[in-house]
């Protein structure tokens, strides 16, 4: 599953959870976890996280055509204020380790405050899967 973590196996024991924990006990709906998901894994080039997750977006709801719109971007179209604000907050935590005020305003209309937490901490998982794979220049 994350093969380079094999080398340091009390952190393998950490990280694995932590990546399972958004699926099990996490707040985010479902779609809206695999969206931004996806969107990371497109842009970090993780091939693994991607094919995983596509399985888990089509079984939260998502279609072809919107996985594709993922991989475009927040630009592509097609998704309500809502999804496209998920698709901004992690290009903007990519870009700038930030979410603009207008992006968290859009996803403070409909999620908590524990909603609104858990998504850069979910990001920011899989960014570190991003930095492990590049670092070790080894697909996932």
């Amino acid at each position: 599953f994350y093969p380079q973590l094999a080398h340091n196996p009390g952190l393998l024991r950490l990280f694995k959870p932590m990546t399972s924990f958004w699926g099990l006990h996490g707040l985010l709906p479902d779609r809206d976890r695999e969206i931004a998901i996806l969107r990371v894994a497109w842009m970090k080039q993780l091939p693994f996280v991607w094919g995983e997750h596509v399985r888990m977006g089509k079984q939260a709801g998502l279609i072809t055509d919107e996985i594709v719109r993922i991989a475009q971007g927040s630009a592509a179209g097609g998704f309500d204020a809502h999804e496209t604000a998920i698709i901004k907050a992690v290009e903007e935590l990519q870009a700038h380790s930030n979410i603009t005020d207008q992006t968290w305003d859009v996803l403070a209309q409909t999620w908590t405050e524990g909603q609104l937490i858990e998504l850069p901490l979910m990001v920011g998982t899989y960014q570190m899967l991003g930095w492990m794979q590049a670092i070790t220049q080894q697909p996932l």
